[in-house]
């Protein structure tokens, strides 16, 4: 897939390919429970991985975008609006982005467990 387009918080987005990076960056703000719950920590990992999907890492003002539509996304945006979205963004993810980052933390924990012996 290309891109996948939605709508949240009363207006329309897409989300096209990701890059490594922002793939990186959506597997880190992966702070949600098996379950999600309406609790505000599960509103808002969701809401800055959508952020993050939506504004991706390639433009200077990646970051600034991501702030405001996570903002956006918190107060306007309903429950069911939002965990579509994050589904959708996780669809987005590619396979081997996310086999690549599990390689890489698994032989960061052998290494830091390698340290503390």
């Amino acid at each position: 897939m290309d891109f996948i387009s939605f709508r949240i918080a009363g207006k329309g987005y897409s989300i096209y390919k990701m890059s490594p990076l922002t793939a990186t960056r959506i597997i880190q703000a992966w702070d949600v429970k098996k379950e999600p719950d309406e609790s505000i920590g599960c509103l808002a990992a969701m809401a800055r991985s959508v952020a993050l999907g939506i504004s991706g890492s390639k433009s200077i003002f990646s970051k600034l975008k991501c702030i405001v539509l996570r903002r956006r996304f918190m107060k306007k945006a309903s429950f069911e609006e939002l965990f579509d979205a994050y589904n959708k963004t996780l669809q987005m993810i590619p396979l081997e982005d996310i086999v690549g980052i599990g390689a890489v933390m698994e032989q960061l924990s052998i290494s830091i467990a390698k340290d503390h012996e």
